[in-house]
């Protein structure tokens, strides 16, 4: 029995870019993309942020749920999956096709000093 797949909307692209953003400025982003996860069927915001090694999981996830309420994003606390930069979890969207991953750009190369 096949699922049709979920569709990543241009409006939680603009949603999460609009975190991102953000974001950026508490917390170092490596990487942010969306990624489909098949078992569930549903899209998640996966943010690589060195800030997990630095402060902890629990203090970017205070920082994401602050902004979540304060700029009406229209996304939950569950929609978004947080990691430290050195987590194995780059290695597994490698293996990844371009349609489940949809990647935002290299933060560590183009945030302001």
């Amino acid at each position: 029995e096949s699922v049709n797949k979920i569709m990543l909307t241009d409006q939680m692209i603009g949603f999460g870019k609009e975190l991102l953003v953000e974001l950026n400025k508490s917390v170092r982003i490596c990487k942010a993309l969306w990624l489909h996860k098949s078992e569930t069927n549903e899209w998640k915001l996966v943010i690589l942020t060195s800030s997990v090694n630095d402060k902890g999981l629990k203090f970017v996830y205070k920082k994401i749920y602050t902004l979540l309420k304060k700029l009406d994003i229209h996304l939950l606390l569950t929609d978004i999956m947080v990691f430290g930069s050195q987590d194995d979890l780059l290695q597994s969207l490698r293996r990844l096709t371009k349609e489940d991953v949809y990647v935002y750009g290299d933060y560590c190369q183009t945030r302001e000093k």
